[in-house]
């Protein structure tokens, strides 16, 4: 109950330490809470920045297919292996993954692998995974720019510039869509410009807010 406390209070480096004596007691994997100390080891562990060490743990989670805690420690695992280039191993984790929830994805899942794929070079493959959260879930949007991203490093630029002139339809309303509105008029620009397309490409960058964050990324 320490450990949790520190957890909530964000003391990452002492839940990490008060947890770690009771992840690595044999006698204590029948306890009914054991799995949830496992899930705050891993997670202090990696908002303290020791992502190695969490991935341990996030591991065993998936390994031991505790289903409340299987969808956190999976896009953890993807995240981690992903940010290390470890691309081999986005894999395996996801393989596992499959198996434990008996190859029922969430969107939310699929997306965020779909991303570590892009990352990988596999944009095949990523196109396949984003079919589903691409048209239903909560990512749907990012899940389209992603299908664009995919398609334009595939050199299918065309495609790719339909799939991003098709979030203008949506209205942003969260800092996040507002955000992923820039990254569109980015994306438009830089693809239209690669398409010939100059009037088009000028009419995107035009579109980016002079106060964002992405306006001096507009030349490249």
């Amino acid at each position: 109950e320490n450990g949790e406390v520190l957890f909530l209070l964000k003391d990452y480096r002492n839940a990490a330490v008060v947890l770690f004596d009771l992840v690595e007691d044999p006698e204590l994997k029948a306890d009914p809470k054991y799995h949830d100390a496992v899930y705050f080891h891993a997670e202090s562990l990696f908002q303290d920045g020791n992502k190695s060490a969490a991935r341990i743990y996030f591991n065993r989670l998936v390994k031991d297919r505790v289903s409340r805690h299987l969808t956190p420690s999976i896009l953890r695992l993807i995240e981690i292996a992903g940010s290390q280039g470890q691309f081999a191993e986005v894999n395996a984790a996801f393989e596992q993954y499959k198996v434990a929830t008996g190859g029922r994805i969430p969107p939310q899942v699929d997306y965020f692998y779909a991303k570590s794929l892009i990352q990988g070079g596999d944009y095949k493959q990523a196109l396949v995974r984003l079919q589903r959260p691409s048209s239903e879930g909560s990512y749907r949007h990012q899940s389209i720019y992603a299908q664009g991203v995919a398609l334009a490093a595939s050199g299918q630029l065309r495609a790719a510039a339909d799939k991003f002139d098709s979030l203008l339809k949506f209205v942003p309303s969260t800092d996040a869509q507002k955000e992923l509105r820039e990254l569109t008029h980015l994306a438009r620009g830089r693809v239209y410009y690669e398409l010939g397309e100059i009037a088009a490409s000028i009419d995107a960058y035009q579109s980016i807010n002079h106060r964002s964050t992405r306006f001096d990324e507009m030349l490249f």
